[in-house]
């Protein structure tokens, strides 16, 4: 957004550009022609001019309709012009009202507008004060906006990267910032919470990458972040919104049992607490399968792809954005691993995937 004017206004009075209109009372010469001047002739910027010789070579005319300009004129890229022809026939139209710009006016997203019209129907709103921004902005991937001298004082939210203003929005106690959006879909209850992994689970049998227990058999916590954060660094795996861990327990040398914990982080909304429960299960299936060592980018970006595919399955927005942010994730083992193992997938049947897998990350 700029903005911008390009015509310079002008007003014309014989008065006062024209010094004089006179009788010729000594040798004068007209200043165009050269020739002696004898009787009415006219002085102009300091210079005298035959009638004639001003009339049809000096005096400024329009270049729409060619006639002498004697009131006020406009002046656009070296040519000047009534303000009535200026009006009707040569100045830019405003791309909201469609009247003509005469004065100083705005040029957003190459289109021309009075700064009235611009302020009232066409600015970006900004989403933390409400009032239509006329300088400087920002944008995030949803269409939101605000000023940008605001950049540093209001949050984005850690799930999906809106603004984080107005009601319902929220400060968690972890000092993470989710939007109202985000905050409105949150799964904070156990009971919401395995339902979801349920329909998770059938999500990942659509595509085949299902554990082979079921989801009776795993124990699931929801945790705040210091929590996920505390049994990641004692396990020494997983990232900041879940976490798979499992324990045998053996007797004589010999596994009477194994149990599986899955730990989701607290708070996420419903789109992003799918991706990551079922990031977390296909882990249960690579232990099933003595695939859980190995190459931490194929252990990681192959769950990646397991819980990219689940959001295939979901048409929401914030899918959308999770799936994009997976695509893009710059880190070495969950954005290079995922789009390593997920060309490998595009390229192999599913069995030819499994068996990479268990290759890449046998213990």
């Amino acid at each position: 957004m700029n903005s911008s004017s390009k015509i310079v206004i002008g007003y014309l009075l014989f008065t006062l550009l024209i010094s004089s209109v006179c009788l010729a009372d000594s040798p004068l010469r007209c200043a165009h022609c050269g020739e002696r001047i004898e009787g009415q002739y006219v002085e102009y910027n300091g210079h005298v001019y035959h009638d004639s010789c001003f009339t049809n070579y000096i005096a400024m005319r329009c270049a729409h309709c060619g006639e002498i300009i004697s009131g006020r004129y406009y002046e656009r890229d070296g040519r000047t012009y009534h303000d009535t022809c200026y009006a009707q026939h040569i100045a830019p139209r405003c791309g909201w009202c469609n009247e003509p710009l005469l004065d100083r006016y705005i040029t957003h997203q190459g289109r021309q507008y009075h700064e009235s019209c611009y302020h009232d129907h066409v600015a970006p709103v900004c989403v933390a004060t409400g009032q239509p921004i006329m300088g400087a902005y920002l944008e995030n991937e949803w269409g939101e906006f605000i000023r940008a001298e605001l950049e540093d004082v209001v949050p984005t939210c850690d799930i999906c990267n809106r603004f984080v203003v107005g009601e319902g929005a929220a400060r968690l106690s972890d000092g993470r910032h989710l939007c109202a959006h985000c905050m409105a879909d949150a799964v904070t209850n156990m009971t919401e919470a395995r339902e979801l992994m349920q329909e998770a689970y059938r999500y990942m049998l659509r595509v085949g990458m299902a554990p082979e227990i079921s989801t009776d058999d795993i124990d699931l916590h929801l945790v705040p972040r210091e929590q996920l954060l505390s049994l990641a660094t004692t396990v020494g795996s997983g990232d900041q919104m879940g976490l798979c861990k499992y324990s045998r327990e053996m007797r004589n040398l010999i596994q009477v049992s194994e149990t599986f914990d899955i730990y989701i982080l607290t708070y996420l909304p419903r789109d992003v607490y799918l991706e990551v429960i079922s990031h977390e299960m296909f882990h249960v299936w690579q232990h099933e399968h003595e695939a859980d060592g190995g190459s931490d980018a194929w252990r990681e970006g192959s769950a990646n792809v397991a819980a990219y595919l689940v959001l295939e399955q979901i048409d929401t927005e914030l899918s959308h954005f999770r799936r994009r942010s997976i695509q893009a994730n710059e880190d070495p083992i969950y954005g290079d691993g995922f789009r390593t193992a997920y060309q490998f997938y595009e390229a192999h049947d599913r069995i030819a995937f499994f068996r990479e897998v268990k290759r890449r990350c046998r213990r």
